[in-house]
């Protein structure tokens, strides 16, 4: 019995460029964040704690989102629903365990 494989469908190049630039520029801001926030939280203001925690969740958005584009990664699809409803946890913590 012969099996025949389904063709793989390429990532074409302008969505390879964008999910490239993308992830590159959602590692950049999750990267600059850390680094601002293992430097400077004692520093850190509430309203500087919430700027904080939304430019990480939305480098984490980038990050994901340009893995998706430039790869077409099914995992990665996900776990970008996970990242963006993640919000939610986030928003609803705030008063509880990082204000």
């Amino acid at each position: 019995m012969i099996v025949e494989s389904k063709p793989v469908r390429t990532v074409g190049t302008v969505r390879r460029v964008i999910g490239i630039c993308l992830l590159a520029f959602g590692l950049l801001v999750v990267a600059r964040d850390a680094w601002l926030g293992i430097s400077y939280w004692s520093a850190f203001r509430a309203e500087d704690r919430i700027r904080f925690v939304f430019w990480l969740w939305a480098g984490a958005v980038l990050t994901v989102a340009g893995l998706w584009l430039a790869f077409r990664l099914r995992g990665s699809g996900w776990l970008l629903v996970i990242v963006i409803t993640s919000l939610t946890g986030i928003v609803l913590s705030y008063g509880r365990w990082w204000s």
